[in-house]
């Protein structure tokens, strides 16, 4: 015995109840079923519509179904129902029969059937109004204008961390350039034959000790030449490398990168350190959806992941700069905006930098990291660069 609310479907014609009385999957013979319907004020024949199917896989078949003038019922039967095989009939009647619900009803009992797949927008509200008490960065100048170096002297990997909050492969490159640049490295660039192809691969030669840069730097250092066993090495050797995961000392040299900004005050916290936090608990949140809502529907899984994924895409907006960090940012969007241009609206800087070979290569590994080094080398077409120490 069971009470069913809402088993009514209401057309613009009519209205109509299609249920399923028995279900499909008893695994048993049910040697009769049947099914009788009454309604509030009786049934008309002559303005209702009755039909009784057996449904087994998507096909049926046709049962017995028939109204009952007296009491205005309709009944519906069937003799026998094999395992996997089910009742369905439908019964459609003129409208005003049964009371249709409200507008206000409908939209109140769909909220209340499905409520659980609202989570996931009261997740986005929730990680929004993060957002804005924690993630977004304070509001700086506004205005770009063109800058000749770094701000606060701030090497090429940290000027690119700044820039998009984590040391990837340009920023490591631009380093490896400016520590060539000093005079700690020196770059070969070998050409090779091999077979009907050259190929090119680059040698980079260790001159003297980095103690005396920031420490990130010694990492870097250690990266390159203390895992390989010696002080000179090919780049070649990192491509080939088996090993996939990224060795302690590049990941120490990104901690101490991003560690350094926070401590000079560029970053609230440690950009990395807040990704993780919000990823680590996006997976928590899928985690919990898989293995433990599964106990519930599927809905409230499919909530709980979209809630996690949701949490894990907002974890790249989280970390925030500080007023100076901001400020540095629009400083370096300067220098971006002074390496890119094109000559004929140089002009309109002032106190420009004379162009020589010691100021292209002195801004080189920045326009590396920056990403806009053909630019700046395109600006020195023509200029005899000379035979470069380091390279």
């Amino acid at each position: 015995r069971y009470t069913i609310r809402r088993a009514i479907n209401f057309f613009s014609d009519h209205d109509e109840l299609y249920w399923n009385a028995t279900g499909d999957q008893w695994p048993i013979e049910i040697k009769t079923a049947s099914v009788d319907v009454y309604a509030p004020t009786g049934l008309e024949p002559s303005s209702s519509k009755i039909e009784c199917f057996v449904v087994v896989f998507g096909s049926r078949t046709p049962c017995a179904a028939k109204f009952f003038s007296p009491d205005g019922s309709a009944s519906f039967t069937s003799v026998r129902l094999n395992p996997g095989e089910g009742l369905t009939f439908v019964l459609s009647f003129p409208k005003g029969l049964v009371t249709a619900p409200t507008l206000k009803q409908v939209v109140t009992e769909v909220f209340m059937d499905n409520w659980i797949l609202g989570i996931p927008l009261i997740v986005l509200f929730f990680m929004v109004y993060q957002w804005f008490r924690r993630g977004r960065d304070v509001k700086g100048t506004g205005v770009i204008i063109a800058q000749y170096e770094a701000p606060d002297g701030l090497t090429p990997i940290e000027v690119g961390a700044l820039v998009d909050e984590k040391v990837g492969k340009k920023d490591v490159a631009g380093e490896i350039i400016s520590l060539a640049v000093h005079g700690y490295l020196k770059i070969t660039r070998l050409e090779e034959k091999k077979l009907l192809f050259n190929s090119t691969d680059y040698s980079l030669q260790k001159l003297k000790p980095t103690t005396d840069l920031a420490n990130f730097d010694g990492e870097l250092a250690n990266f390159l030449f203390s895992e390989r066993g010696g002080d000179t090495v090919r780049i070649s050797a990192f491509r080939q490398s088996k090993d996939t995961s990224k060795p302690r000392h590049y990941k120490l040299m990104q901690s101490q990168v991003l560690g350094g900004l926070v401590e000079k005050g560029y970053f609230t916290k440690n950009p990395e350190s807040v990704r993780g936090l919000y990823f680590a608990v996006g997976i928590i949140v899928i985690f919990v959806s898989l293995f433990v809502f599964q106990a519930y529907t599927a809905y409230a899984v499919l909530s709980g992941i979209i809630s996690g994924i949701v949490i894990m895409l907002f974890s790249n907006f989280m970390p925030a700069k500080t007023k100076k960090g901001v400020l540095a940012r629009e400083h370096i969007l300067g220098l971006t905006l002074y390496l890119s241009v094109a000559e004929k609206e140089r002009l309109t800087f002032h106190n420009a930098p004379k162009k020589n070979p010691e100021h292209f290569e002195a801004l080189l590994p920045y326009a590396i990291v920056l990403g806009v080094e053909k630019e700046w080398a395109k600006q020195f077409e023509g200029i005899d660069m000379g035979a470069r120490a380091w390279y």
